[in-house]
């Protein structure tokens, strides 16, 4: 993996049902160029979901819904986010199938 630059992303959401109405609350993500990590060159955002979060969800992932208030919605990141993932070779998701499936429901949005 050296001579190549990857992202590892996550997210957190407010639930497992993304067509159910779960929304993203959170996505970040770090670069590794050349087997290292890169510090200064990482992309985290708070999402607003426009939903309430479930005292289940923020019990997993630590996220309520006073946190995500002012956050901007995904609409509003996405460019920011597409721009840091624009020189990198592979993306490393952790739970590929979850993360995708609720991103690819907020690009449909």
């Amino acid at each position: 993996m050296h001579n190549l630059t990857y992202a590892v992303l996550d997210t957190e959401t407010t639930g497992f049902y993304y067509d159910r109405g779960d929304r993203l609350v959170e996505i970040a993500a770090v670069k590794i160029r050349d087997g290292k990590i890169v510090p200064s060159d990482n992309f985290q955002s708070m999402i607003n979901p426009e939903r309430s979060i479930p005292l289940s969800a923020s019990r997993v992932n630590h996220i309520t819904d006073e946190m995500v208030t002012a956050a901007p919605k995904f609409a509003e990141i996405i460019d920011q986010f597409e721009e840091f993932l624009a020189d990198v070779d592979y993306v490393f998701i952790h739970n590929a199938k979850f993360d995708l499936s609720f991103l690819k429901a907020e690009y449909a949005r």
